[in-house]
């Protein structure tokens, strides 16, 4: 590893050197090592990052869309810790914001109001998918039934989806439906999971095991 001096890639308008980026001998790229941003004729950059800056661009957009969510910045204020501007700057795509993101504690004070659309939009940074947590049972046993659920939803999903395949072309109205049913079967089979583990620990505690 070497140290890659360029100032000016990390500069910013009207400010001092923001430090030095680590970077493989030889080099670096402009995801790895930050990427320049223009507006307006200003010079701006990110300093070293994980992620392209259209991803963290993304996550402005999503915490604008939270705060629409709620109503307003003034609104979104009353709910956590931080003042009506700092919730304004952590959507903002303004230069000089640029870096300033909400912090954890502040996105989940928010999101316990209006639900998880920055949680969602980090999940899909990492290739994951959010879904909502089933409803356990935790007295009975609806093993059974809610196996049968399961199982209904997968098939429907399957028999839509072999018939969106019939003519060899699935159009955007029979992809959003079929998406839509295999996403149901996920949520009932991540159900049926949790209703085992339920009724295990059930029994485990009825036998008295450690």
């Amino acid at each position: 590893m070497q140290r890659d001096r360029t100032p000016e890639l990390f500069q910013s308008a009207g400010k001092p050197d923001r430090g030095y980026a680590l970077t493989p001998a030889g080099g670096c790229s402009p995801i790895r090592c930050g990427t320049l941003l223009a507006k307006g004729g200003s010079r701006y950059a990110m300093t070293a990052r994980q992620l392209p800056a259209a991803d963290y661009h993304g996550l402005k957009t999503a915490f604008r869309a939270l705060v629409r969510r709620i109503g307003s910045a003034t609104h979104a204020a009353e709910l956590t810790r931080v003042r009506q501007q700092e919730i304004s700057n952590y959507g903002s795509a303004a230069d000089e914001y640029a870096e300033r993101f909400a912090p954890i504690d502040v996105i989940a004070d928010l999101e316990a109001e209006v639900g998880p659309l920055v949680t969602a939009e980090l999940a899909r940074l990492t290739n994951h998918m959010l879904l909502p947590l089933p409803a356990v049972a935790r007295c009975g046993t609806p093993l059974g039934r809610i196996t049968g659920q399961a199982m209904r939803q997968v098939g429907e999903a399957f028999a839509d989806l072999g018939k969106s395949l019939d003519d060899g072309v699935i159009t955007k109205v029979e992809g959003a439906h079929v998406a839509r049913e295999i996403d149901e079967a996920i949520v009932l089979l991540a159900r049926m999971k949790l209703q085992v583990i339920e009724d295990a620990k059930a029994e485990q505690g009825g036998r008295g095991r450690p």
